[in-house]
């Protein structure tokens, strides 16, 4: 081989070699830009979730020490009922239109009348309720959030692929809901409260991996009002059902 050749040689290998870095360069890139898309996403949804949280804390807390309006809501109770109606119809149109739930403001405007009506509805259940009771309920969710989250980002299991499953789980709480507004069994109310609490913390993980996208299916990060409103559905509807429990409880002593 002469020296031309091997020259040549070399320069062809490294050529390919500088191919294959730029490829690889690319790649590295695509991937960290995804992940910081990702994040930024995954930011949103939790300050947008904070915000909520945040009103109906406050709702909650006024209800539960001004008497005035304690006394407002007692005597307005359509107004428990138009919130209850309102909240289920916006649930329904952002779920079922997704694209109003990307489009700015009206995505914003629907959420916080969402979350306003979801306000409501939960003061008004404190406000009747033991204020020891509720503090308990408000304790004893926040660990169950930060365990089954915790759970969320680190177990192997893709909770993602089982939508289906969890529809029908759903349906079927909804009419054990529906008969149990027609009978005061007590015994039924805490089995249906403790069902409850385990379909909506198998609905948090779901939806936490939707969000944070490390598995199969996954939240596309412009649905960052949809993301935040799962995440605070489930968190209200396991604080609800752990406030009934214990007031079923409480209520047998």
């Amino acid at each position: 081989m002469n020296s031309n050749t091997y020259y040549q040689n070399m320069d062809k290998n490294h050529l390919e070699m500088g191919l294959e870095n730029d490829d690889f360069n690319n790649q590295n890139d695509f991937s960290s830009i995804q992940k910081h898309i990702r994040l930024n996403f995954i930011r949103k949804v939790l300050g947008i979730l904070g915000s909520q949280l945040l009103m109906t804390v406050l709702f909650c807390i006024f209800s539960m020490s001004s008497k005035a309006f304690f006394e407002f809501q007692m005597q307005n109770i359509g107004l428990f009922f138009v919130c209850m109606i309102s909240s289920i119809v916006i649930l329904i149109v952002l779920y079922c239109f997704p694209y109003l739930a990307r489009k700015v403001p009206n995505n914003y405007i629907m959420l916080f009348a969402f979350t306003f009506c979801e306000s409501y509805i939960v003061s008004f259940i404190c406000g009747i309720s033991n204020p020891r009771i509720v503090l308990m309920a408000a304790l004893m969710t926040f660990s169950m959030v930060i365990a089954l989250g915790l759970y969320a980002l680190y177990t192997k299991t893709d909770f993602t692929m089982q939508g289906g499953l969890f529809f029908v789980l759903g349906c079927a709480f909804l009419m054990f809901c529906i008969f149990g507004m027609f009978t005061q069994n007590k015994i039924f109310h805490v089995i249906l409260s403790v069902l409850g609490i385990i379909l909506f913390g198998l609905y948090l993980i779901y939806d936490i991996q939707l969000i944070v996208g490390n598995k199969t299916v996954l939240l596309e990060t412009d649905d960052y009002i949809i993301g935040a409103l799962m995440l605070y559905t489930d968190i209200i509807s396991i604080f609800i059902e752990i406030l009934n429990l214990l007031n079923n409880l409480n209520s047998n002593n």
